[in-house]
């Protein structure tokens, strides 16, 4: 939601940009650390080895989603200083 919020407010004000790129960072780090807990909990688990591996397979399409936001927020930022230049 913050990707699409700080790509609509860079045509509007593009220094205004920086503070939704604060927010899909700080989001980002969060489903990452959500992922890790996740998986540490997943394989101490009881679960048969192939309903791990698949769960495991899920969280890491979430978590490069969450990735793939921060890159596009990264971009912004910098489209953001070129065009304030």
């Amino acid at each position: 939601d913050h990707t699409v919020a700080a790509s609509r407010i860079y045509f509007r004000d593009p220094k205004a940009v920086h503070d939704q790129i604060h927010k899909i960072h700080y989001h980002e780090q969060e489903a990452e650390k959500i992922a890790i807990r996740l998986l540490k909990s997943i394989f101490a688990g009881n679960y048969p080895l192939e309903r791990k591996c698949h769960l495991r397979d899920h969280l890491l399409h979430i978590d490069q989603l969450a990735n793939q936001a921060d890159e596009a927020g990264d971009a912004l930022a910098i489209y953001a200083v070129k065009r304030s230049v």
